[in-house]
C-alpha cells in the first residue's frame, strides 16, 4: 500500500517538477492519523488514497501501518518518525479515535484561537527538536490562524552511515546547479567514489 501511494504521489507531484524530494512515509502517516478518526465517505476515500480501501477494517489497517514506524531502527542508525495531533485546548476527541491512535501517535492541546503564533512556534520547535534541527521552520508564518482547530505533523528524521563510505579525502568542493546549468552555481562539499551501484 505505502509503495503504491508513493507512485501516486510521484506522479502527482513531478507533474509540473522535474526536481522533486518528498517522503510518502510523512505522507501516509498523516493521512492514517485523518482515516483514523474519519467516517463515511470521507473515510471512504482516505482508504482509497491509502490503497486500504480492500480491507474489511481499514481504520484499524491504518492505526497498525502508523506503529510501523515506531520500529527503531538498527545498529548505529537513528530513526524516528514521530507522529503528533495538535487539537484545539477545549475541544473533545472521541474516545475510539484516541484509542485507536495510542502509542503511535501524540495527542496535544494548543490554543490556536488566542494565540495561533505561539502555537506554531510551539509546532516547529517541537520538530526542530525531533529532527536535530534539519527540519526548523515545517509551517511557515501565516499557516496556523484562529481558525485553525486541529494540525496533523509528521516528519522523518534518520542518521545512519553508508553501507559503502565515501572516502573523505575525496570530498571537494564543487559547482551544484540545483536549478539547472543556465542557472547560477553554489559551491558545496562534493563526495567522490567508484563501484558498481544498482539504481531503478
Amino acid at each position: 500500500a505505502d509503495a503504491a501511494l508513493g507512485a501516486d504521489l510521484f506522479k502527482i507531484l513531478t507533474e509540473d517538477a522535474a526536481d522533486t524530494v518528498f517522503s510518502p512515509a510523512s505522507v501516509a502517516s498523516a493521512l492514517r492519523i485523518a482515516l483514523c478518526g474519519a467516517r463515511g465517505q470521507t473515510a471512504a476515500e482516505l482508504a482509497r488514497v491509502l490503497h486500504l480501501d480492500d480491507d474489511p477494517k481499514p481504520q484499524d489497517a491504518a492505526a497498525a501501518g502508523l506503529r510501523l514506524t515506531l520500529t527503531p531502527g538498527g545498529g548505529s542508525a537513528t530513526f524516528r518518525a514521530p507522529n503528533t495531533v495538535w487539537i484545539q485546548s477545549g475541544l473533545p476527541v472521541s474516545a475510539a479515535f484516541e484509542a485507536r491512535l495510542h502509542d503511535a501517535v501524540t495527542l496535544a492541546a494548543a490554543d490556536f484561537r488566542a494565540a495561533p503564533e505561539a502555537a506554531r512556534t510551539e509546532i516547529n520547535r517541537l520538530i526542530a527538536s525531533q529532527t536535530e534541527g534539519k527540519i526548523s521552520g515545517l509551517l511557515p508564518s501565516g499557516t496556523i490562524t484562529a481558525l485553525t482547530r486541529l494540525v496533523l505533523a509528521s516528519a522523518v528524521y534518520l542518521k545512519a552511515a553508508w553501507t559503502e563510505p565515501f572516502p573523505e579525502r575525496a570530498t571537494a568542493d564543487a559547482p551544484f546547479y540545483p536549478d539547472g546549468r543556465d542557472q547560477p552555481a553554489l559551491t558545496v562539499p562534493m563526495m567522490h567514489g567508484t563501484a558498481s551501484r544498482a539504481y531503478l
